[in-house]
């Protein structure tokens, strides 16, 4: 075996200078996903040339129930 095929096989082990100080924050890492996502949804369907869908059927039929609620 070559030093070049050890070297592969060989398990590396991280730095001791890393960056092992930052502490990272689940809660705001995931609501920066959902804001990006947000941010760029309407740029998404336009790119994909799909309309924004508006109000759904699901929508519409709830909104008529809680109507007929109210009388």
């Amino acid at each position: 075996m070559s030093s070049e095929e050890s070297n592969k096989m060989s398990r590396k082990t991280p730095s001791q200078d890393s960056n092992s100080e930052i502490e990272w924050d689940i809660e705001e890492l995931k609501k920066a996903i959902v804001t990006s996502a947000e941010d760029h949804w309407d740029a998404f369907l336009d790119s994909a040339g799909q309309p924004d869908p508006g109000e759904t059927s699901g929508d519409m039929l709830w909104t008529a129930e809680k109507k007929k609620f109210k009388k």
